[in-house]
């Protein structure tokens, strides 16, 4: 009998966030930051638990400058994530 290695985990939640982070650059308009950030929200709200998922959502608002470009800051961001677990768009 062969024995063969698993393959190497992958955490497909750190991989989709990254892929976002262009996506979300300063250098774009808020207005499609925002659709985007909920667009990643909505993709990644099955890739893990739904605490990880918000706590990894938060971080990557704050890494792109999301929470400071936008009014009450970490409320919106949060509203954005909660309505994207709740599949609505809130915009």
């Amino acid at each position: 009998m062969i024995r063969v290695a698993p393959p190497p985990a992958v955490d497909l939640l750190t991989c989709a966030l990254d892929r976002m982070r262009p996506y979300l650059d300063r250098s774009l308009p808020i207005g499609e930051r925002v659709l985007n950030f909920w667009a990643a929200a909505v993709a990644a709200r099955d890739l893990g638990a739904a605490d990880q998922v918000q706590a990894d959502l938060l971080d990557l608002a704050r890494d792109c400058s999301l929470t400071t470009d936008l009014p009450f800051g970490a409320e919106t961001v949060s509203h954005l994530i909660r309505s994207a677990f709740m599949n609505f768009k809130p915009l």
